[in-house]
């Protein structure tokens, strides 16, 4: 992981590109739950709806959802672009190692067998690279989520923070069950 992280930092353009990509993602996720809740409360005061009305709520959603759509999409492709950028950076420092071993090193050991193993260590890298990104993606929706919900209703959304993981503590127990009862039968 720290590895990743350091990769990452070597690249401030993509890292950073990155990081507005997914603070954008929250923001709109943020605004588009505001837009729903906006349109849904203009929609409840009239007692009826008009097509113009109808409408412009339904543009201003669709708007945000596909501008919140193409930030999590360039956040995609952000985070593939850095995991391959760390990628290629690791492949290039690990031949330039293995090229100042010497002939006896190779005679010793098989070529094939450092090969892999160093691509596989590689393609590890390049898996944390990505975990990490989408991690940052996820954390910023959910703060954009939280944030709104907040303004929203502060005794709520606190409610719903603590309530929320509470309630999954059961299914977290009860897979956690069934996890050990399949690698019990699996010994037998």
């Amino acid at each position: 992981l720290g590895i990743g992280m350091r990769m990452m930092l070597q690249r401030p353009r993509l890292a950073g590109a990155l990081l507005v990509a997914t603070v954008a993602q929250g923001v709109l996720q943020g605004a588009l739950l505001l837009a729903l809740r906006q349109v849904l409360i203009g929609f409840s005061h009239d007692g009826h709806v008009s097509a113009t009305q109808l409408t412009l709520g339904a543009a201003v959603i669709f708007g945000i959802w596909l501008l919140r759509a193409a930030s999590s999409s360039g956040g995609d492709v952000l985070s593939a672009l850095l995991a391959d950028s760390v990628e290629i950076a690791s492949i290039k420092k690990v031949l330039s190692k293995l090229l100042t071993l010497s002939v006896r090193f190779f005679d010793k050991n098989s070529q094939e067998d450092i090969v892999l193993a160093s691509y596989h260590d590689l393609k590890s890298i390049r898996n944390v690279t990505l975990a990490i990104g989408e991690m940052v993606q996820y954390a910023s929706r959910l703060v954009g989520l939280i944030v709104v919900a907040w303004m929203m209703s502060p005794q709520l959304a606190m409610t719903g923070l603590i309530l929320g993981p509470l309630g999954l503590l059961p299914a977290h127990w009860f897979g956690e069950r069934l996890t050990r009862s399949a690698v019990r039968q699996r010994g037998d």
